[in-house]
Formats: structure tokens, C-alpha cells, sequence
């Protein structure tokens, strides 16, 4: 009986040895994300306006493993708008864009990229309308 009940503490101690353990407080998180260069820059911008930027910090698991999720937002007079969304791994700080299209988590390098496509193309498709409209004017 002895044998069995240190085989069970035994195994009890190494299957918890085992656990992640949460390196990352919720103030290095949000502080990660605030240090974000576009984010800064909304901050700064936003600062003196009516419309602040406010943060919504939560917690969340995402293909097993612990997140803080970080809602950057614009507070509104009737409701707030959702600007980007950070997940930052709770055990090292590693910090991911969500993209809520495609449901994926994202480096900052590929959002950034991801960004550039986007603005290319609205660009472009500016410049296509624009063509068009001085084109039936004529």
C-alpha cells in the first residue's frame, strides 16, 4: 500500500514538472502591445481627442496554449470600435496579430505585409475609379 500511494505522489509530482508555466504578467502584455509602433502612433494621435483609444485585456486559449487576447479600441459616444486584436503568449510574450478573416494568428512582420497589400490595392483601385469617372465625363 505504501508502494502504491508514493508511486501515485511520484507520478502526480513529474506530471506537473511538466506544465507550462506563465511567464508573462498581463502588464508585460499590455505593455508589449502599447509599444507596437502603429499602436504608439494611434495613442499619441488620439490623445487629446474625444475619442480615446482604450485596450480590453482577456483570456483565452487558442490551439492549446494560453493567451492574453488585447483589443485595441476607439471609445465612442455610443459604442466602442475595434481597431486590431494582439494575442500574446502567455508564456513567453510572444505577440501575434489576430486576423479576423482568416481566423490566424499573425507575426507582426506578415500584418505589417499583409497591411501594405491591402493599402496597395485600395491605391489602385482609387486610381482605377478615378480613370473611369474622368473617362464618362467625357
Amino acid at each position: 500500500m505504501k508502494k502504491r500511494i508514493a508511486f501515485l505522489i511520484l507520478f502526480q509530482l513529474l506530471s506537473c514538472k511538466g506544465q507550462d508555466k506563465d511567464n508573462c504578467s498581463k502588464e508585460n502584455a499590455y505593455n508589449k502591445v502599447t509599444q507596437i509602433q502603429e499602436v504608439a502612433e494611434a495613442l499619441q494621435l488620439h490623445k487629446n481627442s474625444n475619442q480615446k483609444i482604450v485596450f480590453e485585456i482577456d483570456e483565452s486559449v487558442y490551439n492549446n496554449k494560453k493567451y492574453y487576447i488585447i483589443k485595441e479600441e476607439q471609445e465612442g459616444e455610443f459604442h466602442n470600435s475595434v481597431w486590431n486584436i494582439f494575442y500574446v503568449d502567455k508564456k513567453d510574450c510572444s505577440l501575434y496579430y489576430y486576423d479576423t478573416v482568416s481566423g490566424n494568428l499573425l507575426t507582426l512582420e506578415k500584418w505589417r505585409l499583409l497591411g501594405k497589400k491591402i493599402m496597395t490595392k485600395i491605391k489602385l483601385w482609387k486610381k482605377q475609379s478615378l480613370l473611369i469617372f474622368l473617362t464618362k465625363g467625357q
